[in-house]
């Protein structure tokens, strides 16, 4: 992988780092209420944030995208990669299991109180913006998991692969290593 192919994946984990973090402040869930009263139908529309979810999950977001942040700008080695598609992981994993376990915000008492009312409860953009962040935090993870471009170049395995004809001339006895004063 080329330098400049790592310094994008790197940006673009810290990108996703902070939607992650922007993504607990917006509405995951949206709670509406329509209540018939005549002619006259009322509707209450009210956005639900992780935060009034469950704080647990909110705090973890927070941590977890400051401290992606953090590897992905300061720390450059494989354990920023590691770290990194661990909290992308986990971010898409939750919002994911929250796509189809959707909590209930109060609808059942609302029908039992009301029973001409309506409820219902659906997704909103910040459910979909932490798993974009997620996302886009596994997928910067490849900049420090993936080998750069030439590393198996750099550092050889062995000294005998670093400069093979040296070494058999090491073997042979009486010939110097450099080939000077050999007599012809």
């Amino acid at each position: 992988m080329y330098d400049d192919t790592r310094l994008l994946l790197r940006g673009l984990g810290v990108l996703g780092a902070s939607f992650l973090v922007l993504a607990t402040f917006l509405p995951w869930f949206s709670y509406q209420v329509l209540l018939p009263a005549g002619r006259v139908v009322t509707v209450l529309d009210i956005g639900v944030s992780l935060w009034a979810v469950t704080t647990v999950a909110a705090t973890l977001f927070v941590v977890g995208g400051v401290v992606a942040a953090v590897m992905l700008t300061v720390v450059a080695s494989r354990l920023a990669g590691v770290v990194t598609a661990l909290v992308g992981l986990g971010a898409v994993a939750y919002t994911v299991v929250r796509c189809f376990s959707i909590p209930d915000l109060g609808i059942n008492r609302v029908a039992s109180i009301l029973p001409t009312a309506h409820a219902t409860t659906t997704l909103e953009g910040g459910l979909f913006l932490g798993m974009a962040g997620g996302l886009m935090l596994l997928f910067a993870s490849l900049a420090d998991l993936l080998p750069a471009k030439g590393d198996e170049a750099r550092a050889p395995a062995t000294e005998e692969a670093s400069a093979p004809g040296r070494s058999r001339m090491r073997r042979r006895r009486g010939v110097p290593v450099s080939g000077r004063g050999v007599r012809r």
